[in-house]
């Protein structure tokens, strides 16, 4: 299976937003309220997008 580049990149970036997004501590800084805002439901939008689907069914303890 091939991976696709572009979702790898823009993991990247998102990678770099919740870092940058939780390294500023101002929160009265205008780019963190902007960053703040979305980073971590880009992140695992992303990531779901990558994920290996689940193919099982429920599991009976």
């Amino acid at each position: 299976m091939n991976r696709d580049k572009q979702i790898d990149v823009a993991r990247g970036i998102a990678i770099l937003l919740v870092i940058t997004g939780h390294c500023c501590g101002n929160l009265d800084f205008y780019l963190n309220k902007i960053i703040l805002a979305f980073h971590m439901p880009l992140f695992f939008f992303l990531s779901g997008m990558t994920a290996k689907p689940y193919r099982g069914g429920i599991r009976s303890t």
